[in-house]
C-alpha cells in the first residue's frame, strides 16, 4: 500500500474509533468516567509495592530489623488490598459498560434497519452489509471499553515505572524495552489486517452456511428435507462450506502465530540482555540490592506493561476494522427522507386522516426498477383510486402488482413519476403520518408468536377497544376459532415460544385480516386476501368483503376474478404496465385479456 493509501487508512481508522468512543459516551457518560477513573488507579497502586520491596531489600541489606520493615510491610499490604480492589472493580465496571454498549448497540442497528428503504432488502451487497452488522454490533464496541481501559492502566503503570527508574536507568534501557515489543505490535497489526480483509471476503459465504443451517432447521424446510431425502445432500453441503472457510481461517491464523513466536523471541531476548546487563553493573560498580531487584523487576514489569500497551493499540486497530462495518451499515442513506427533502414542500401530516377529497391517491405515469437490476419492474404505470371507491388489480404472477403496493405504502421510491394523495407528491409527506392512514395485508403477512389478541391489535396498538378488536374477529370468521383456544384471545399463537398453539394457514390469514380490520384505517389495501382460506370462507369473504372492510377506500389485489368482478374499477396489470382498465363488465364486453381470464377461470370453476 502506497503512503497515502496508508495515510487514508489510518484517518478512516481514527474516525472511527473516535466514533467509537463517543458510543461509548453516548451509552453511559456516567460510568465512562468512573470506569476511567478505577483503571487509571488501577495502573497506578500496583508500583507502590515495587518500589516498596526495593525497601525493604535495601534495609535488610542494611542490617535493619523487622521494626523497620514493618512499615514497609503495612504499606505494601495495603497497596496490595487496593491493587485487588480497583482490578476486581474494573472488571466488573468493564463487564457492565460492556454489557450497556452491547445493549445500546443492538438498539442502534435495529433502529436503523426500520428506518431504511425497502428497496435496500432486495440487494444482496445490502444483506452482507446487514450480516456483519448484527454480526458485530453486539460485542465489537464492548471491546472498545476493554481495550481502552486496558491502554490506559498500561499508559499509567509505564507512566509510573518511567518515572521510579528515570535517575537510575540509562536512557537505552527505556528505548531497548519499547523496541523489545514492537515485533509484536506489527504482527498482530499486519495479521489483524489480513484477517478482516479476509472475512469481509467470504460474508457472502459465511450467510450461505447460515442459510443452510436454516434450511436444515427450520420446521417447514424440515418437512419438505424429509420427504424429499435432501437432508444428506444439504448437511454436505454445509459441511463443505464450513470445511473450507475453516481452513483458510486456520492458515491466517497459523501465519500469525509463527510470526508472534518470534517476535516474542526477540522480545525474551532483549529481556535477557538487559537482566545481564544490569546484574553485571551490579557487581562491578557496587549498586544496592534493592536498586537490581527493582531493576528486575521494573524491567520485567515495564516490558509487560509495553507489550501490553502495543497489543492494545493492535486489538484496537483490529476492532476499529470490523467496527467499520458496523458504521458502514449506519451510514447508509435513508432515500426516502432524502427525496422528501429535495422536493422542498416541507412535511405534511397530523392526526385526522389525510384521504380528505375527492383526489384521493393517484399513481401518475410511475417506473421502478430494483437497484442492481436493469429491468423494469413497473413502466408508466397510471391509476386512481378515489376516496371511498372500491379498486382492484388483477394479473399474471410477476406483472408489477407486489411492487406497486410497495410504492403506495412509501417503501420505495419511484424511479419517474410521482405518487399523489389529494394531489400531492408523497414525497413531501411525513411517511409516518401518511402511513397511518394505510391498512394493509400483504401476502406474505406477519405471523406474530404472541397472543392472538396482541396479534389483532398490532394493527392499532394504540386502540385498547377490546369489543372493536372482537368485533374485527367477527367480520372475518376468526371469532369462534379464537375464542375457543385454550386461553381464548389470551393464548399464544404458534410453537415458537412456549405453550403456543398452532393454527391452520387459513386460521393465521384469518387473524391477519382481523388486524388489517381492526385497523379501522381510510384506505385499506389487501393483496390476495382469499389465498388460504377454505371454499365457504372465501366465497362469504367476497360477499361480504364491502362490510369487512368498511367504508373507505379499498384496493384488492387478487388473481381470482371472482373477488375483483365486485370493485367499481378494475386495473389489469401485465409486463409491469396497466393493459386494460373499467369495470368486470365493460372488461367482459371488450374481449381482452381480461375476459380471457374469466372465462378461464368460469370454466375451471365448472369442470371442477
Amino acid at each position: 500500500m502506497n503512503l497515502s493509501g496508508r495515510i487514508l487508512r489510518l484517518r478512516k481508522g481514527a474516525g472511527v474509533f473516535s466514533r467509537g468512543i463517543g458510543l461509548l459516551w453516548k451509552s453511559s457518560p456516567g460510568l465512562s468516567l468512573l470506569t476511567v477513573t478505577v483503571m487509571t488507579f488501577q495502573g497506578i497502586v500496583p508500583l507502590v509495592p515495587l518500589y516498596a520491596v526495593k525497601l525493604m531489600v535495601d534495609t535488610l541489606a542494611a542490617g535493619g530489623g523487622f521494626a523497620e520493615i514493618l512499615p514497609v510491610i503495612m504499606l505494601t499490604g495495603a497497596a496490595l488490598l487496593l491493587s485487588a480492589l480497583f482490578r476486581t472493580g474494573g472488571n466488573f465496571l468493564r463487564q457492565v459498560q460492556g454489557q450497556v454498549l452491547s445493549d445500546y448497540m443492538q438498539g442502534v442497528v435495529q433502529q436503523k434497519s426500520v428506518e431504511l428503504d425497502l428497496a435496500y432488502y432486495e440487494v444482496p451487497e445490502f444483506h452482507d452489509k446487514l450480516h456483519r452488522a448484527q454480526a458485530e454490533a453486539p460485542y465489537r464496541p464492548a471491546q472498545i471499553v476493554d481495550i481502552v481501559t486496558g491502554l490506559i492502566s498500561s499508559a499509567v503503570s509505564i507512566a509510573g515505572i518511567a518515572g521510579l527508574l528515570i535517575y537510575t536507568l540509562p536512557w537505552f534501557t527505556i528505548l531497548l524495552l519499547a523496541v523489545s515489543a514492537l515485533p509484536v505490535a506489527l504482527v498482530l497489526l499486519s495479521s489483524s489486517a489480513r484477517i478482516y480483509a479476509w472475512r469481509m471476503e467470504q460474508t457472502s459465504s459465511e450467510r450461505h452456511v447460515f442459510y443452510l443451517n436454516w434450511l436444515l432447521t427450520d420446521k417447514t424446510n424440515v418437512r419438505e428435507n424429509r420427504i424429499n431425502g435432501l437432508q444428506d445432500h444439504f448437511q454436505e453441503k454445509a459441511s463443505s462450506w464450513r470445511i473450507r472457510l475453516r481452513r483458510e481461517l486456520l492458515s491466517l491464523t497459523g501465519r500469525r502465530a509463527a510470526g508472534e513466536f518470534f517476535a516474542v523471541a526477540f522480545q525474551s531476548l532483549i529481556t535477557i540482555g538487559l537482566l545481564g546487563y544490569f546484574a553485571y553493573t551490579s557487581i562491578t560498580s557496587g549498586t544496592s540490592l534493592g536498586n537490581l531487584v527493582l531493576f528486575f523487576q521494573a524491567i520485567q514489569r515495564g516490558q509487560q506493561a509495553m507489550s501490553d500497551l502495543l497489543r492494545g493499540v493492535a486489538r484496537l486497530y483490529e476492532t476499529n476494522l470490523y467496527l467499520s462495518a458496523v458504521f458502514e451499515f449506519l451510514n447508509l442513506p435513508v432515500e426516502v427522507e432524502k427525496v422528501k427533502e429535495a422536493t422542498g414542500e416541507g412535511k405534511a401530516g397530523g392526526d385526522g386522516p389525510l384521504i380528505d377529497d375527492s383526489r384521493g391517491l393517484s399513481v401518475e405515469s410511475v417506473s421502478f426498477h430494483y437497484p442492481g437490476t436493469a429491468n423494469k419492474v413497473l413502466d408508466r404505470v397510471s391509476l386512481k383510486i378515489a376516496p371511498g371507491e372500491f379498486v382492484a388489480i388483477v394479473g399474471d404472477n410477476g406483472a408489477g402488482k407486489s411492487t406497486l403496493i410497495n410504492l403506495l405504502c412509501r417503501f420505495y421510491e419511484p424511479d419517474e413519476g410521482r405518487v399523489c394523495l389529494n394531489g400531492t407528491d408523497l414525497r413531501s409527506l411525513e411517511p409516518e403520518e401518511y402511513r397511518k392512514n394505510l391498512g394493509v395485508l400483504f401476502q406474505d403477512f406477519t405471523h406474530y408468536y404472541y397472543t392472538a389478541a396482541e396479534n389483532i391489535r398490532y394493527g392499532d396498538i394504540t386502540n385498547d377497544n377490546n369489543s372493536a378488536l372482537h368485533e374485527a374477529a367477527e367480520k372475518v370468521g376468526a371469532h369462534e376459532f379464537l375464542k375457543a383456544l385454550p386461553d381464548g384471545y389470551g393464548t399464544v399463537l404458534g410453537r415458537w415460544l412456549e405453550d403456543g398453539a398452532e393454527l391452520s394457514g387459513g386460521q393465521w390469514k384469518k387473524v391477519a385480516l382481523a388486524r388489517t380490520v381492526f385497523r379501522g384505517a381510510p384506505f385499506t389495501i389487501l393483496d390476495e386476501p382469499t389465498a388460504e382460506l377454505d371454499p365457504p370462507s372465501e366465497s362469504d369473504f367476497i360477499d361480504n368483503i364491502r362490510g369487512i372492510v368498511g367504508g373507505g377506500s379499498l384496493l384488492l389485489v387478487s388473481h381470482k376474478i371472482a373477488a375483483a368482478r365486485r370493485a367499481d374499477r378494475i386495473y389489469v396489470m401485465r409486463g409491469g404496465r396497466v393493459i386494460e382498465e373499467g369495470s368486470h363488465d365493460e372488461l367482459v364486453q371488450a374481449a381482452g385479456y381480461y375476459a380471457g381470464l374469466y372465462h378461464t377461470q368460469l370454466r375451471q370453476i365448472k369442470e371442477s
